[in-house]
């Protein structure tokens, strides 16, 4: 709890999200994603000059998106961007597609669900 709301000077948040996604939430979720994946050295700028997201962005493309491939941004930078702008364009639902894609796509991380896990709470969400 925010020192303003401990002293009465802003609402406290106390209302549970049911099929919605507040403002506070998306942007909790990308945050997590943009710290824990987008933004790790060697996602964007590996060894060869390109890194995971390259890979990454082909099946973002063809199996999320169901897009042509090769119609993404040629730059590493325009590629975030759009998945970016998809992300914060999507209705509520759409999010939750999102974060079972990446979830799917990085299975390996162990401690993705869980750090999602803990915003989701934090926020007040119960999944319907």
């Amino acid at each position: 709890m925010k020192f303003s709301e401990r002293k009465g000077l802003k609402p406290v948040k106390n209302v549970i999200q049911v099929e919605s996604v507040d403002e506070d939430l998306k942007n909790s979720i990308w945050n997590y994603f943009d710290a824990s994946i987008f933004s790790v050295p060697g996602f964007l700028h590996g060894d060869n000059q390109q890194g995971e997201i390259m890979r990454f962005s082909r099946a973002f493309w063809s199996d999320y998106l169901k897009q042509p491939a090769d119609t993404r941004p040629d730059s590493v930078y325009g590629i975030l961007k759009e998945i970016r702008e998809h992300y914060f364009g999507c209705e509520w639902f759409e999010v939750y597609d999102f974060i079972e894609f990446l979830i799917s796509y990085f299975h390996w991380y162990s401690r993705l669900e869980s750090g999602l896990n803990a915003i989701l709470e934090r926020e007040l969400y119960i999944t319907p």
